[in-house]
């Protein structure tokens, strides 16, 4: 009796599934191919956007998609047009009760790394590698809130670093990873009259703030699995945002975990052009209420007089770091995009320099610039389209004089070796860098894409993470006053190959070998290295 009531409950529950639509409030994570496709169709229009941000909701997605004429697009804009909005109309098994949705999705991967040089590091970024079994659960309530955790069968990040590790599959029990999820939230919000958006989520979940094929230089999504929130209000003239994320310590540290507080303004004078504005302040302190002033000047608040710490010299330093940043995102014709960031953590003025003579002099400033220029053109039923983007960051951007409270996060796993793990908040390539690449390919939507990248880098030993356990801090005036990159610099040549082919909506292969030519590879002189790299992964997606 008891095995009919089991199979009757199972039969039940089958048959109440049903397929709905993605719910409004469900993020899409921002290393999903529809940013790039809106792109597209926002150079092809002549229009700027929120791209320069992400993950946003479905409801901000269909903001941004809403701008597009799908009349004035040329073959392989309409072409683009439907791939998104047949993403838009996709559908997850769902279980609906009231105004309450409750549905899964399966997204599983099979990926390859091949390497040549086991004693060198990935050139390939670990953040990109993709789990080979990751189940999306979320519930959401009418079109106002979602909530979803990813159940992600996943290497640790110990594993993903490592070059001797030839697969996305977990094969010893050392790989496993332990911290999952990596990608859970909840997110609320609504549009009113089809024209201002409010959206409040917090989670964990990779973010960036400035688009950028590099990575952002004011917050990228390179610096993974912080814990954020975020107040956005949006129209298509003016935008608000206000936001902070924790950035936890190693769990041996007997330290505070670091907040992260900003908040910006975007305006949007023009179609084609958008400004945005940024103030941030990294406090190495608990929680503090009065950073959620939204339209406080945090600099008023002169909050490095009230927090200090011990220095990399042994000294007495004030626990507090800030954060300006600047975009301009300039579309001047169709299918031409600009697009300039400038980040800032400190810079001495000419007032400083003369009153308080060495004292400031021994303040390094701390900024950094980025410009990209993308271009689509459509050909035949695809796009012809390339960027080149460059980016500087001097020596000491991201670097305070503590590195508990420098732009970093440092963090350990649930995993045998414990070992730390650092990253960047911002570039990826860390501070005391140079950096330029180039592209230039051809796709077409909902088929293929083929292209080629070239990159090269110059490095300073302040790039290196490891530098925040060292004696980092600049002792002369002459250390602090250099803007060039320091040290012995590590010069870094890259050429790869990308190349993707879609069998379906739900199955697609990649493929991207990758050649790499190193000079004074890890600072060290003459100590030259060439590498090459293989990635294949295979995708399907069950629903």
């Amino acid at each position: 009796m008891k095995l009919l009531k089991r199979i009757f409950f199972l039969v039940f529950i089958f048959i109440s599934l049903n397929l709905f639509a993605l719910p409004e409030q469900k993020l899409i994570n921002s290393s999903h191919w529809i940013y790039d496709a809106l792109n597209d169709l926002c150079i092809e229009s002549k229009v700027v956007s929120i791209l320069h941000r992400a993950p946003l909701s479905i409801m901000e997605l269909k903001f941004v998609f809403k701008k597009i004429d799908y009349e004035k697009l040329s073959i392989s804009g309409k072409k683009q047009y439907e791939k998104i909005q047949s993403f838009f109309n996709k559908e997850n098994l769902s279980f609906k009760t009231g105004e309450l949705k409750l549905a899964f999705d399966i997204e599983t991967a099979f990926e390859i790394y091949l390497k040549k040089d086991k004693d060198e590091k990935f050139f390939y970024p670990y953040q990109k590698k993709i789990a080979p079994i990751n189940l999306p659960l979320f519930f959401s309530f009418n079109n106002f809130l979602t909530t979803q955790m990813d159940i992600a069968f996943i290497q640790n990040i110990q594993a993903q670093k490592d070059a001797n590790v030839f697969m996305n599959i977990p094969y010893t029990t050392s790989q496993f990873d332990l911290d999952f999820p990596y990608f859970t939230y909840s997110s609320l919000g609504y549009i009113f009259n089809d024209s201002t958006i409010v959206n409040f989520k917090i989670g964990r979940y990779p973010f960036y703030y400035g688009k950028s094929h590099l990575g952002s230089i004011i917050i990228s999504d390179y610096c993974t699995n912080e814990i954020t929130s975020e107040l956005k209000i949006v129209t298509d003239k003016f935008g608000y945002s206000l936001n902070v994320t924790q950035l936890n310590p190693p769990r041996d540290d007997n330290i505070s975990p670091s907040y992260i507080y900003l908040h910006g303004l975007e305006f949007s004078p023009f179609k084609n052009l958008r400004i945005s504005l940024l103030e941030g302040v990294l406090i190495n302190n608990p929680f503090e209420l009065r950073f959620l002033n939204p339209l406080m000047i945090f600099h008023g608040y002169a909050s490095w007089n009230d927090y200090y710490g011990m220095g990399t010299h042994g000294n007495l330093a004030q626990k507090e770091a800030s954060l300006m940043g600047v975009i301009f995102d300039y579309t001047p014709c169709k299918y031409l995009n600009f697009n300039f960031i400038y980040a800032m953590n400190q810079f001495q003025t000419y007032w400083e320099l003369k009153y308080f003579s060495e004292a400031a002099e021994k303040i390094p400033d701390a900024f950094a610039l980025q410009f990209c220029m993308d271009f689509n053109l459509p050909l035949n039923k695809g796009y012809v389209y390339g960027y080149a983007e460059a980016s500087y960051t001097s020596p000491y951007m991201y670097l305070m004089e503590g590195k508990d409270w420098s732009f970093a996060r440092i963090y350990r796993e649930l995993n045998p070796d414990h070992q730390k793990h650092i990253e960047w908040t911002g570039s990826p390539f860390g501070p005391d860098s140079i950096i330029a690449t180039m592209c230039a390919g051809y796709k077409i939507p909902k088929l293929f894409s083929l292209s080629a990248k070239y990159l090269f880098a110059m490095q300073g030993e302040n790039s290196e993470t490891s530098v925040l356990f060292s004696d980092y801090w600049p002792k002369t005036v002459s250390e602090a006053r250099n803007w060039f990159p320091t040290g012995i610099l590590t010069f870094t040549h890259s050429i790869s190959i990308y190349g993707s082919y879609e069998f379906s909506e739900k199955f697609s292969i990649c493929i991207q070998p990758i050649f790499i030519i190193k000079k004074n590879a890890k600072h060290i002189l003459e100590n030259n290295k060439t590498d090459f790299e293989l990635i294949t992964s295979l995708k399907y997606n069950f629903f």
